[in-house]
């Protein structure tokens, strides 16, 4: 039996539940509402809405037709880089940004900041790898051995099922790597309301086109190399670690609670002062008084 019938869906699956256990565990721990959650699945949904289009119809012509052909091959790849990670930042940060100015006014704190970006980045996970995972899979046992006229050629149906079976769990890797990214960017984008300082929302865009620039280039440029796979998910481990230290520096967690008031002193007890002591001297001093 093919080990590959079994890694390619157990993959997809894991997908689906690194994303529900994380969130899970952060409701749970933090006693928080699932709300922010799906606000921040939603946020990213609306933030491709805009962003796909633009980079099919505007970005990738301009890159393969104007600027590629005109420039040096390693330029062309880093320019390439650029102006994807940096549409990649703008659209979903900007995106961000408004969530929580006007949707998730109450995430304010660095646990809800966490839940936020959870599900942003599992709606990312499971949209752009677990339900492809498992759509592919399907489709290729299904044609696999099949006599029928398909627009697969068969070289990549071979490859398919021939690949090293730990390749199958390509997909979950990088999303485990990428759902820290993610992560960071909410929490950052959180400053600007927490802290009250536009430049966090620099600081976002600015991390996420590094991310987004560094995963363009280094697919571009070793693509041809037979160790390409694992040194990109290498440099993804490495600013998964990076997007880690962000998060956790970035905890606060005095914020978590809500600040004690600082307690009044007790009135006086007027009930419980000494009655003056009345006598006939004192009360002639009283009268001219």
């Amino acid at each position: 039996m093919n080990i590959r019938y079994l890694t390619y869906p157990f993959s997809g699956v894991l997908i689906f539940v690194l994303v529900t256990v994380l969130a899970i565990f952060i409701v749970r721990k933090y006693q928080l509402h699932w709300r922010l959650f799906f606000i921040g699945a939603a946020g990213f949904i609306l933030s491709q809405i805009f962003h796909v289009p633009f980079n099919t119809l505007v970005l990738n012509p301009l890159i393969t037709n104007q600027i590629q052909p005109t420039i040096p091959r390693v330029a062309g790849f880093a320019i390439a880089g650029l102006l994807l990670g940096l549409s990649a930042g703008l659209f979903e940060e900007f995106t961000r940004y408004g969530l929580y100015r006007w949707w998730a006014k109450d995430a304010r704190t660095w646990s809800r900041g966490v839940l936020l970006g959870t599900g942003w980045g599992g709606s990312e996970a499971i949209l752009f790898a677990g339900i492809p995972i498992l759509i592919s899979y399907i489709v290729m046992l299904a044609v696999r051995g099949a006599e029928i006229d398909i627009n697969i050629p068969p070289e990549q149906i071979d490859a398919y099922w021939s690949i090293p079976w730990y390749l199958s769990f390509l997909g979950f890797v990088e999303r485990a790597f990428a759902l820290p990214i993610q992560i960071s960017l909410s929490v950052l984008v959180m400053q600007v309301f927490a802290r009250r300082q536009s430049r966090w929302l620099l600081f976002a865009i600015g991390w996420h086109t590094l991310v987004d620039w560094l995963a363009v280039f280094l697919l571009l440029y070793w693509s041809e190399s037979e160790w390409s796979v694992y040194a990109i998910e290498g440099v993804a481990a490495i600013l998964a670690i990076i997007s880690l230290i962000i998060i956790f520096t970035l905890k606060q967690p005095q914020s978590e609670t809500t600040p004690k008031l600082e307690l009044l002193p007790e009135p006086l007890d007027f009930a419980t002062l000494p009655e003056p002591e009345e006598t006939p001297d004192k009360l002639e001093e009283s009268r001219y008084n």
